[in-house]
């Protein structure tokens, strides 16, 4: 289950400083999932010059290498740009079963999302990014640990069975466009996307185990020095196996970049926090007291 770690600084303000996160994020995706052989993917080193807001300047295509490929495939477009801030890179992910051989997903079971923060780092601040991947899942984030971090950017993973094993029922993926945090399920056509969406620091929040529906509330308790792991459970018309490919912890009982590991579904996995900038991405009502882990392994 590898790792890839890289620094660079998050902010498209030059043509140099947007091609170093291009080129980082696309190292990443390199490392750890397998690249198609689509015609008009950017060539590699990458060489950009900035686009204009809301546009992009060059793709590549990824899939999966694990045992549900072939009965579930994932596919996944992803495009560099900007969103409505030229100073803020901008991720584009498009979700299918396969592609066209040119660089267009088919049997699109996710439509373009954008990945991105309304702030960013400093000029000139270097930051640590990290992605994992392992059987049936892909981690990314840029700003790890610092106080400039932004925390989780990109997640996938597939649903899980009792045993904690991958299927091919479905994935979840988050998305976060700077305002909102979607949490979907994607099940195999031909049954539609579930979508379970939060204004930053406001809503339902994501679905974990064991936390009210509630609002205004701190709902993660602090153990004192333990780390009490707090499962994600998707939902797909009935309860599922919650996942092992991430979960949520209180900020008081680890900090961030801070690696840990937990027992789940009757076997040790580590963990690693990802940046305080994430709690966008799992608060409720304002309270930052939550934040999440991702598998770091």
């Amino acid at each position: 289950m590898p790792i890839h770690t890289w620094s660079s600084v998050i902010l498209g303000d030059t043509d140099a400083n947007f091609t170093a996160w291009a080129q980082g994020v696309s190292d990443a995706f390199n490392a750890l999932l397998v690249k198609t052989a689509d015609t008009g993917q950017a060539a590699q080193p990458f060489v950009f010059a900035r686009p204009a807001a809301n546009a992009v300047v060059g793709f590549e295509v990824f899939r999966f290498d694990d045992a549900q490929q072939a009965l579930f495939p994932i596919y996944m477009k992803v495009e560099y740009g900007f969103g409505s801030s030229l100073n803020t890179p901008t991720l584009y992910v498009t979700w299918g079963t396969g592609t066209d051989g040119n660089g267009g997903i088919t049997g699109v079971r996710l439509g373009r999302q954008a990945f991105n923060r309304s702030n960013q780092p400093g000029s000139g601040v270097i930051t640590e990014n990290g992605a994992s991947a392992g059987e049936g899942y892909f981690n990314l984030f840029w700003g790890g640990s610092g106080a400039d971090g932004l925390g989780l950017q990109l997640s996938v993973g597939r649903s899980i069975d009792v045993l904690g094993d991958p299927t091919a029922d479905a994935y979840w993926a988050f998305s976060w466009n700077g305002n909102a945090v979607n949490f979907f399920t994607v099940p195999p056509a031909p049954l539609a996307a579930l979508v379970r969406s939060t204004n930053a620091g406001n809503g339902a929040g994501l679905p974990v185990l064991g936390v009210p529906e509630s609002t205004n509330s701190a709902e993660y308790v602090s153990m004192g020095g333990e780390v009490p792991v707090y499962p994600i459970e998707p939902f797909l018309g009935r309860r599922q196996p919650p996942l092992k490919s991430a979960a949520m912890v209180n900020i008081g009982d680890v900090g961030p970049g801070v690696v840990f590991q937990t027992l789940m579904f009757g076997e040790t996995l580590t963990f690693r926090r990802v940046a305080a900038g994430s709690n966008n991405f799992v608060t409720r009502g304002g309270m930052a007291t939550n934040a999440l882990a991702i598998r770091w392994e």
